[in-house]
């Protein structure tokens, strides 16, 4: 065989070719000759160019290259859909289809071997689509290899519906709300989001928020999405309930009979607010508002005074007001025991009780009187003194009243 191989080296490539021509070739052959001498091999591919031109075999570069990808592929309508064309042993840099489905297209750059049909179907069918490979753009003959692909494109899925809508909710300030969605239409993708904004992370079917506040109050939606579309749920809001608090508690003291003594108190909490007062521990009937009028108190109406305050979430009691009515104390009228004038001011004497105020009053007809001084609460009781300004005319008079 070496003899053999050698001689056929030195033979022209020329008469090399002719031979070839005569000669049945078989895709067999080119390993076996790749295999042997570099220059032998390169005229065998050259020879074998030429049998591809006579009908041979199909070739862009060389004379076993064809269309090698699938050829059969299969998309779904509405969906996006990407298949790669390729040819072997060598590479084919330009690409024509026809008969594409509609939505694909065929996609690459000039020279080189990535091409693609891309794109998304927009229609349902079995089509028969023409691939034309060139080793260059000018490439024709054995340059050229071509191949059928067949795509069927299926029924797209539907978009999807919405079987289950999230619902209002009503939760107390810091537990956890959960919202929950159904669709179908599979494969299914959820966006959830709060007053119209997407929430971020939140891309499943149900949504729980934690620890709601005031800040969590507000529209919840979510989108449901597949390839064929998408839908909005309803709007669903979140109540957050906050339990009733007391912010001014009521007030009791010590008065006499006959005061007008009102008690009130301040709270917040969700609306409405209801409340019930009780005194010694029992309710008041029609008590209902946030103030308590007890009038002009008596004796009996004393004791220790509360209110409760309850809204749907629960009820607060306020801290006991205590209210102490004791009998009024009676001051008698006073009188002046010494009244003199000392320089430019008239000094009155007189006896006081403890605890009581007195007005002095002065005047000219006994008709008009003017209050032109007070004196006390003493403490003690016993003499008092006022001191006026001399009058203008001595003509006048003066008299002591106990205030309230």
């Amino acid at each position: 065989m070496r003899p053999h191989l050698l001689l056929t080296v030195r033979l022209p490539s020329l008469a090399l070719a002719a031979i070839l021509q005569i000669l049945p070739i078989t895709r067999a052959a080119l390993p076996v000759m790749h295999s042997a001498n570099q220059v032998l091999a390169i005229v065998f591919r050259w020879a074998a160019g030429i049998a591809a031109a006579m009908g041979g075999v199909q070739a862009v570069s060389g004379a076993s290259t064809t269309i090698n990808s699938a050829k059969t592929a299969n998309g779904t309508n509405g969906v996006p859909f990407s298949f790669r064309v390729t040819t072997a042993p060598d590479q084919a840099g330009y690409w024509t289809a026809t008969g594409l489905p509609p939505g694909l297209s065929l996609s690459g750059t000039s020279g080189k071997p990535l091409w693609r049909i891309q794109g998304t179907p927009t229609a349902e069918g079995v089509y028969r689509v023409n691939l034309t490979a060139r080793e260059k753009q000018s490439s024709t003959g054995n340059r050229v290899t071509t191949g059928v692909l067949t795509i069927t494109i299926r029924p797209g899925a539907s978009p999807p519906s919405l079987t289950t809508e999230p619902q209002d909710l009503s939760v107390i300030h810091g537990q956890t709300a959960n919202f929950a969605v159904e669709a179908t239409g599979p494969p299914l993708a959820y966006q959830w989001r709060f007053e119209g904004q997407p929430m971020s992370g939140e891309i499943g079917a149900t949504l729980s928020v934690t620890n709601a506040g005031l800040t969590e109050v507000g529209g919840y939606d979510v989108v449901v999405s597949n390839a064929s579309g998408s839908v909005t749920s309803r709007v669903a809001q979140l109540t957050v309930l906050f339990p009733p608090t007391v912010t001014t508690q009521p007030t009791g003291g010590t008065v006499e009979v006959g005061t007008h003594v009102v008690l009130s108190v301040a709270a917040d909490g969700t609306s409405p607010l209801t409340y019930q007062w009780q005194r010694d521990g029992v309710d008041l009937p029609g008590e209902t508002g946030a103030t308590l009028d007890l009038g002009a108190v008596t004796l009996s109406q004393g004791g220790s005074y509360r209110v409760g305050v309850s809204n749907v979430v629960g009820t607060v009691t306020s801290d006991p007001a205590v209210l102490v009515v004791q009998e009024k104390v009676t001051v008698p009228a006073p009188q002046f025991a010494v009244v003199r004038l000392d320089g430019t001011r008239i000094v009155a004497e007189f006896q006081g009780a403890a605890g009581a105020t007195y007005a002095v009053e002065r005047s000219t007809d006994l008709t008009r009187w003017e209050q032109t001084a007070t004196v006390g609460p003493s403490t003690t009781g016993g003499t008092l003194i006022a001191e006026l300004e001399t009058p203008a005319t001595v003509v006048g008079f003066l008299r002591l009243r106990v205030l309230p």
